[in-house]
């Protein structure tokens, strides 16, 4: 081997050694260095994004504020809850605020729940609910305006949805179908509180037992014929009747009773009136409702309560009752047959003369 020839393998060995040192260390080091680039350039990115957001910070600040705030200020208009007992509540504040009105009818549907905050159920979680109301008023036309300035003013959130006006010329007054919605916001964090409704005076709460009577007074005796105008029927559902019924005495074909067989606490409504000298009344059960129902009046206003005892902690079966008596008669409800520990009856309010004995 000549001394050229050794040159060229040294020359060859040297270009081999390059070669391998630009794949194996070069190029991998150049690959590294443009992707720290890279990534030092989309960091730098980043970083300047993040300097525009922090700039903007106590704006932030200041719109969370005002965003809370206006949540305060919205759930202020909305109660906390939603029951049937706030719907009696809206209707006896109308007849608080006008003294001539007079209510027909009432109806109202069930708590819905419209939608949900988010889908966690802890106690963050809110919920909206609706209940729809109706109604049948007669009204002077001078408090037309007023009726709707309180139902604007009306310090929980409801809406009025439809109104129907027709004018009744023999008596100059006007009868009202009006329907509003009742909204509430509930949450485990906002406890709600039914609202508050006056006492009904029930009378003796022990009828076996004569209360203490002041010398210088007479006892009086009211009379009774010994036979209520309606009665009031309240069972288990396990009973071969419906668990609640309201109807006339002497009914045969039970065609003036209203039922439900439901083992809960249901809603009732009686309205008794008199018109054009004749007595009648209105009730309804849960939305089984009856109209203009005539009765001959003996010698006192009666209702009957025939209700039987609880067969356990399960059986359920009872009613919240509102009474209206519009007539000039003292209306007595007689509690014939009571659970005497857990009364299936429940008088929230009542609307004239109304004793329960």
């Amino acid at each position: 081997m000549n001394s050229r020839e050794k040159k060229l393998i040294t020359l060859v060995l040297f270009l081999l050694v390059l070669l391998v040192l630009y794949y194996l260390v070069y190029r991998p080091i150049k690959n590294e260095e443009r992707k720290l680039e890279s990534e030092i350039s989309s960091l730098q990115q980043e970083l300047d994004d993040l300097r525009v957001e922090y700039d903007k910070l106590p704006e932030y600040r200041e719109s969370i504020l005002l965003a809370q705030e206006n949540i305060e200020w919205i759930l202020e208009k909305y109660p906390s809850g939603l029951t049937q007992e706030d719907a009696f509540f809206l209707l006896f504040q109308v007849e608080n605020e006008f003294d001539d009105i007079k209510i027909e009818t009432l109806d109202f549907t069930d708590v819905e729940i419209l939608n949900y905050s988010d889908e966690n159920n802890d106690e963050n979680t809110a919920r909206s609910l609706k209940q729809s109301v109706g109604t049948s008023l007669k009204f002077e036309y001078s408090d037309l305006k007023r009726f709707l300035r309180f139902i604007e003013s009306y310090d929980d959130r409801i809406v009025l949805e439809g109104l129907t006006l027709n004018m009744e010329p023999e008596d100059d007054l006007m009868s009202a179908s009006i329907l509003v919605n009742m909204y509430a916001i509930a949450s485990e964090s906002r406890p709600y509180e039914p609202p508050t409704f006056d006492p009904v005076d029930i009378g003796n709460p022990d009828p076996f037992i004569a209360g203490e009577a002041n010398e210088s007074e007479e006892v009086v005796v009211r009379p009774t014929d010994g036979d209520g105008d309606f009665f009031i029927r309240l069972k288990p559902t396990e009973s071969d009747i419906d668990a609640q019924i309201i109807g006339r005495r002497n009914d045969d074909n039970q065609s003036t009773y209203v039922r439900s067989d439901l083992n809960q606490e249901v809603s009732a409504i009686i309205r008794i009136y008199e018109e054009n000298g004749q007595y009648l009344a209105n009730y309804d059960v849960q939305g089984d409702f009856v109209e203009a129902v005539l009765f001959e009046l003996g010698q006192v206003l009666e209702i009957d309560l025939y209700s039987s005892s609880r067969l356990g902690a399960d059986d359920l079966s009872a009613m919240i009752l509102t009474v209206f008596n519009q007539t000039e008669e003292i209306l007595y409800l007689n509690t014939i047959e009571e659970d005497a520990t857990n009364p299936r009856l429940k008088i929230i309010t009542s609307e004239g003369k109304v004793v329960v004995e």
